[in-house]
C-alpha cells in the first residue's frame, strides 16, 4: 500500500518509476506526463488524468502488475467521464480491451460483469 503522500503525487511517483523508459529528449515533467497519460491535466496544483495512453500502458505494464479484460460492448462517453472522475489508479482503455492496475478495480470490474458502462456506475 502507498503512503497518503505518494498517492497525492501520484503522477510524479509513477513517472519517477518509469521515466528511464520513455524515450523522448524532454526533461519537463508535464510534456512527459501526457505522453503517459491520454487525459492528464494539471489544474490548481493537483494532476489530473488517470488514463494511460498507448505508450504508457506498455510501458507500466513492464513495471507494474496489471490486469486486463476485453471489452465486451461498446463504452458510452459518460462512462469514461466517470472513470476519469472517479479511478484512483491509472487505467488503460485500447479498442478491444481495457487495463486495470489495481487489483481492486480489476476485482469490481469483474462483479460488474466485465462490462465497463456498469463498472463506470459502480464507481
Amino acid at each position: 500500500m502507498l503512503s497518503k503522500r505518494v498517492m497525492s503525487n501520484l503522477h510524479l511517483y509513477l513517472l519517477d518509476k518509469i521515466r528511464h523508459e520513455i524515450k523522448l529528449d524532454v526533461t519537463d515533467e508535464k510534456i512527459l506526463l501526457r505522453y503517459i497519460f491520454k487525459n492528464y491535466r494539471f489544474h490548481n496544483e493537483q494532476h489530473k488524468g488517470l488514463c494511460l495512453s498507448y505508450n504508457g500502458n506498455k510501458i507500466m505494464q513492464k513495471h507494474f502488475e496489471s490486469y486486463s479484460y476485453p471489452i465486451a460492448r461498446k463504452i458510452m462517453h459518460l462512462s469514461t467521464i466517470a472513470l476519469d472522475k472517479n479511478m484512483l489508479w491509472p487505467y488503460y482503455i485500447g479498442k478491444q480491451y481495457v487495463t486495470f492496475y489495481s487489483a481492486d478495480d480489476a476485482s469490481w470490474f469483474q462483479l460488474n460483469g466485465k462490462d465497463l458502462n456498469s463498472f463506470s456506475n459502480y464507481i
